[in-house]
């Protein structure tokens, strides 16, 4: 698999995603065996607004929000994603959390009383982009 084209296809349906949102603060968990693309995607992505992790341990949406949930205290809306990929599909798995509406539930609680949504991204191979 062509590395930049894993890359920018991932990059490129994150971004989507971001752009359609109304969250104010973003959490993205990447996994990939490949450091390359992590470190690509933390380097692209990453602003003030929008948190880029590669927790190999959280492989869930609640073990990561548990990971990550005391710092998101100041904030209203956020969306917490699982970015991966295998064999040229692009899979995003997010939950849109409103804290104040899950302040006293635990960690799978949480994610379960919020919106959550598998988007699968447009397929990209080596020579082709479908």
């Amino acid at each position: 698999m062509d590395t930049n084209l894993e890359k920018v296809a991932l990059k490129s349906e994150v971004e989507k995603h971001l752009a359609e949102s109304n969250a104010s603060y973003f959490a993205i968990n990447v996994s990939s065996a490949n450091q390359l693309v992590i470190d690509y995607l933390k380097d692209e992505l990453a602003s003030d607004n929008v948190r880029v992790d590669a927790f190999e341990q959280c492989g869930t949406l609640p073990s990561y929000f548990g990971e990550i949930r005391d710092q998101f205290s100041s904030f209203q809306d956020v969306e917490i994603m699982l970015v991966s990929h295998d064999l040229g599909w692009p899979l995003i798995e997010l939950s849109h959390l409103r804290m104040d509406a899950i302040k006293g539930l635990d960690d799978h609680a949480a994610i379960y009383a919020s919106e959550n949504t598998l988007l699968h991204g447009k397929p990209f191979y080596d020579e082709d982009v479908l």
